[in-house]
């Protein structure tokens, strides 16, 4: 079964990423985390390549919303 998502954001750090993940979770939307080529801390900490952040299409835009209402830190 093929997943219909879409990229929403990207980040340099784990951190980041999971503080964006947890606030889409808590309204509802499944976030699925992407990384390549980990490098740093343990737990991967720090992507060279960044963490990308996939949601369901059909919840884009909603998402898209959330997120530039609740951080400055999102980027494509």
């Amino acid at each position: 079964m093929r997943l219909n998502v879409r990229k929403l954001t990207s980040f340099s750090d784990r951190i980041q990423a999971d503080i964006i993940k947890s606030l889409l979770e808590s309204n509802e939307i499944p976030v699925m985390v992407q990384h390549d080529s980990a490098i740093g801390y343990p737990g991967n900490a720090f992507s060279a390549d960044g963490f990308h952040l996939f949601v369901p299409a059909n919840l884009y835009d909603e998402a898209m919303e959330m997120i530039s209402l609740g951080t400055p830190y999102g980027q494509d």
